[in-house]
């Protein structure tokens, strides 16, 4: 690599994440400290967007791109990034959301909501080692792909369908099925990929699926996470009981909007010891 070009490369690494930084930021805020049409939201919305058009323009020019754009011309590429996004979002949404749904609905322990993650992962490992068999045997990857985004994405609307009936077998159960799905999916788009492209690229077009992943996984949550904390305040105030609203405090109330505190014993504990009309009742 020429100085020219290590500069060049040096000088668009930050370009890389810049278009992302405001976004995240924007989902992550938007709807819990700022209302969604916001000038402040707006206005990162506005800047990813500007800086991901300087991203696109900066890197059709540059001679050694850190991710041609002629890659996309490729339909496989093109559809597999796709996915790949996808199932990030549904995999590190299950990791981060379910441990909180175990703990706050079914009243799990702490402890034992991180434990409940271990089927999810082992399922994963099985899905994975099962995937990469069927497809030395039988070298059929796009039928693989499709059964195991149909897997996944039962297992994600099993989990979407939770509520207070729950049970942690229940729980375990829609991990164990999201899991499979995933593990035959994740290690499966990148074969497709490398057998797309002559080995001169493959470097280039690993990378990007790990990107897609990352980005995938990180957007995903931020949505997830700012969609939750808008709908929880809301429908938990909603529906408190009348005798429970009345003997909590304005603050109080201000505090259950928040999931995480929730999740504290000595702040469940404090909240409670505000309202004894209501313990009663």
């Amino acid at each position: 690599m020429s100085v020219r070009t290590a500069r060049s490369t040096i000088w668009v690494r930050p370009l890389w994440w810049a278009p992302w930084c405001p976004l995240l930021l924007a989902l992550s805020e938007a709807g819990d400290t700022h209302p969604w049409l916001s000038p402040y939201i707006l206005g990162l919305f506005g800047v990813s967007v500007v800086m991901l058009v300087v991203f696109v323009l900066v890197e059709s020019r540059a001679k050694e791109p850190l991710l041609p754009l002629d890659l996309f011309r490729n339909r496989i590429f093109s559809v597999s990034m796709a996915a790949v996004f996808l199932s990030a979002v549904g995999m590190f949404s299950t990791i981060m959301f379910i441990p909180l749904f175990v703990q706050a609905v079914i009243g799990t322990s702490a402890t034992d909501s991180g434990y409940i993650l271990t089927p999810l992962m082992l399922s994963l490992i099985v899905g994975s080692v099962v995937g990469g068999q069927l497809v030395s045997r039988w070298g059929r990857y796009r039928t693989l792909a499709l059964i195991g985004l149909s897997i996944m994405t039962l297992g994600m609307l099993l989990l979407s369908r939770m509520g207070l009936g729950t049970t942690n077998g229940v729980a375990v159960r829609n991990m164990i099925v999201t899991g499979l799905g995933l593990g035959i999916t994740m290690p499966l788009y990148v074969i497709i990929v490398q057998n797309a492209f002559p080995h001169s690229r493959m470097g280039v077009v690993t990378s990007s699926v790990q990107f897609f992943r990352s980005i995938g996984g990180t957007v995903g949550v931020a949505i997830m996470g700012s969609l939750m904390a808008q709908s929880f305040s809301h429908r938990l105030v909603d529906g408190l009981p009348a005798s429970v609203k009345q003997a909590l405090s304005p603050e109080a109330l201000a505090g259950l909007g928040n999931p995480q505190a929730l999740l504290n014993p000595e702040t469940k504990a404090a909240i409670a010891a505000r309202f004894p009309r209501a313990r009663k009742a």
